[in-house]
């Protein structure tokens, strides 16, 4: 049995397509009509909303665009990208110009729904303008979609979701516990054919949407630490239903946040903490997918499979990204920019693809944007110097024209919104970098990446987990040498197919790690597990080559087989290794082995900036009473807590303990969590150089001269 591929609506007839659309249409109006007069169905407005805004704009854009054909995974990766494209700019113009013809609060429900729909059903009539007569739809096999190991993969979210809730209300990791498993025994399966390729896709999306949940749906609230601001300068927009673009403030420039987060909670009337929660997490676990299509077009399915499995593997993933929704959004932008350059088609409207991508991924994070233009500038030298010395008649995909509009667009977007706020940030650094560089250089208390790669861990398992970490960068290293041989001398091997535009990112990107190492402040800026997590994402591909080119020549010395038996043999090795590698930075080892846990999503005694209800509680009420707007009072919490007011107040009139709890200025309410209390003890953060050290202090003494003016049980408040 077969149907029709909903993935690839844009090789639909068109009669069907429109079908779909006018009924996603009128289920978005009867949703939100419906709420309008108090008769809500559960969650029928978020699913509608969701699907609509995420993908039927840019379905309807790739029909325009006459792009057809793409496959299943393309056709979703790009008709999402569009999407995500689609409501930032329209929300950008709606924000711009609206309050010129009168409508002063262009970013709420009335303008947003009638603007969207406007655009979409015009969209429709250019669709059935253009590109009626096409029709050459894809089909599913039903026995596939049903298969065994399809059941296999479906069941890990759903396990994940039912753990997730357990560990919230029960405090039982036992099923989180099972899942990280399963998902380390999918690198197995594929490994040894219980998987085919046919459900590689699936097999990543499920991996990487599995991780991202473990550890996002732990909590009722936001966790971490920049998506705090992004939460409430994002709520800000919500509040007065109008972007405030001259608010000084690198996130306020990004798109990613303030409107795109803004539309989904507005038209889907979904909370704007399950916005961050679910759908920024849903759509980043599809950036995997396209760097499976990007790896797979440089080697072969197998080899992009684990390469895959490797990046998503690293806990930066679904940890660290999770409390970034504006990088998750730029880096899946990237991806798609990334695929477009190196199919290196001069077709028009793959061209206005790469560039409304690439222009996506500055409006979305400013680190992000200036890391790629330094990519896409030493690449575009690389390039031009290969085609001059090497190839003269090699294709550059990377062409001076990009390479300028999109310097140009960027200077000019963090130039002119939030007061210049980002442009002032990256000056800033490189100034600090420049004038230090002499005076620091390769000294672990400057260089953020020296200072990790030379500091002892704290146990025996932790150290072998630093040990298999620094035996993939050497991977990567051997991986890269080989490919760059064998590229300049012209003896490319069947398996690797690497263009000239991809190798050029993954030396960049390479030597960008080696700046985080030796130069001073540099990756410290933007964090060096960040920059690394950004690398992986050419670099990937470098370290399962050089696993194949060390444990291959290792393999035929010591078992003198065949070359294709040595490529098995080692494959495998390699799969066996990257599931250890996930369970060890899972935190799951740890845990199994009571050693040091490091995951909070598997062990409720770590403290992180994670908040219960109770602390919720707290923050509300002193939302509610507190005057530091008028009156110039501070609140003050430890080096987690106080950003959990971060979300409410932004940075105005907050303070973290100083490490002299005397210097406390009066008029300031003083706030303690449930961990605080439980622990007897506040946190307090002491630069160091470029790392710094928190420590903890007991507060018994110090408040027990404060006037207690809250207690819930859980979160208590002082005023002094």
């Amino acid at each position: 049995m077969k149907i029709i591929d909903p993935l690839q609506m844009n090789d639909w007839p068109i009669k069907k397509l429109l079908i779909i659309v006018f009924t996603f249409q009128l289920l978005l109006w009867g949703s939100i009509g419906l709420d309008s007069i108090n008769f809500r169905i559960p969650l029928l407005r978020q699913f509608v909303c969701f699907i609509y805004l995420t993908f039927i704009p840019g379905i309807l854009i790739l029909r325009v665009f006459r792009l057809n054909k793409l496959g299943s995974v393309k056709s979703l990766l790009y008709s999402i990208g569009l999407g995500l494209s689609f409501l930032m700019f329209v929300g950008f113009f709606m924000n711009t110009f609206y309050p010129l013809i009168g409508i002063s609060k262009p970013i709420s429900i009335i303008p947003l729904t009638f603007t969207v729909s406007f655009i979409v059903l015009f969209l429709c009539y250019l669709c059935y303008l253009i590109n009626r007569n096409f029709s050459d739809p894809s089909y599913l096999n039903m026995s596939e979609v049903l298969s065994s190991p399809s059941l296999f993969l479906y069941l890990i979210p759903m396990l994940t979701i039912i753990g997730t809730y357990l560990m919230n209300f029960y405090n039982n990791n036992f099923l989180l516990m099972v899942v990280i498993f399963l998902i380390s025994l999918i690198s197995f399966f594929v490994f040894f054919a219980l998987i085919p390729p046919s459900l590689y896709p699936l097999a990543i999306f499920i991996a990487s949407f599995s991780l991202l949940l473990h550890n996002s749906l732990i909590s009722m609230y936001i966790s971490g630490w920049d998506i705090q601001d992004e939460y409430y300068l994002a709520n800000k927009v919500i509040a007065n239903c109008l972007w405030n673009a001259s608010i000084f403030s690198n996130t306020n420039a990004m798109l990613s946040i303030v409107l795109l987060a803004p539309i989904y909670s507005i038209m889907s009337n979904l909370d704007l903490n399950w916005v961050f929660k679910i759908i920024y997490p849903a759509i980043f676990s599809l950036m995997p997918l396209g760097l499976y299509l990007l790896f797979k077009r440089q080697t072969t399915e197998k080899i992009a499979f684990i390469a895959v499995f490797f990046f998503i593997s690293f806990a930066g993933f679904y940890t660290e990204m999770l409390q970034l929704a504006r990088q998750q959004i730029a880096e899946y932008f990237f991806i798609l920019a990334m695929l477009l350059v190196v199919e290196n088609k001069k077709d028009i409207f793959n061209q206005l693809l790469l560039v409304l991508f690439s222009l996506s991924v500055i409006v979305s994070h400013y680190g992000l944007s200036y890391i790629v233009l330094a990519a896409i500038v030493f690449s575009f030298l690389l390039l031009f110097i290969y085609r001059k010395y090497f190839d003269k008649n090699s294709l550059n995909g990377i062409t001076f024209t990009f390479t300028l509009l999109f310097a140009v667009f960027l200077l000019t977007w963090y130039i002119y919104i939030s007061s210049s706020s980002s442009f002032h940030t990256i000056v800033n650094i490189s100034k600090n970098i420049i004038e230090n560089f002499i005076s620091d250089f390769s000294n672990p208390d400057k260089a953020q990446g020296l200072y990790i790669i030379s500091k002892k861990a704290d146990t025996h398992l932790h150290q072998l987990s630093k040990i298999m970490h620094i035996i993939t960068q050497i991977l990567i290293s051997v991986g890269l040498i080989y490919i760059v041989v064998y590229i300049v001398k012209k003896k490319p091997k069947r398996t690797l197919k690497i263009n000239n535009e991809f190798l050029s990112f993954c030396i960049v990107f390479y030597l960008m790690l080696i700046a985080s190492i030796i130069v001073p402040n540099f990756s410290s800026a933007l964090n060096t597990s960040r920059i690394y997590q950004i690398s992986l994402i050419t670099l990937a591909p470098c370290c399962i080559i050089g696993g194949i080119v060390l444990l291959g020549t290792l393999f035929n010395w010591v078992l003198q087989s065949r070359a294709k038996e040595n490529n098995m043999l080692t494959l495998k090795v390699l799969s066996v290794f990257f599931a250890i590698f996930l369970l060890f930075n899972t935190g799951w080892i740890y845990e199994l082995v009571g050693d040091s846990p490091t995951s909070f999503s598997l062990n409720n005694t770590l403290d992180y900036p994670m908040f219960n209800d109770r602390d919720i509680a707290g923050k509300e009420w002193l939302y509610q009473v507190s005057r530091i707007e008028k009156n110039n009072e501070y609140i003050y919490a430890d080096s987690y807590r106080w950003l959990l007011f971060l979300s409410c107040f932004g940075r105005n009139n907050l303070n973290t303990f100083p490490e002299n709890l005397d210097q406390i200025s009066r008029g300031s309410y003083l706030y303690l969590s449930s961990y605080n209390i439980i622990k007897n003890e506040i946190l307090i953060f002491r630069q160091a150089g470029v790392i710094g050290f928190s420590e903890y202090v007991n507060f018994d003494l110090y408040l027990s001269s404060k006037y207690q003016i809250y207690n819930n049980g859980g979160a208590k408040i002082y005023y002094q």
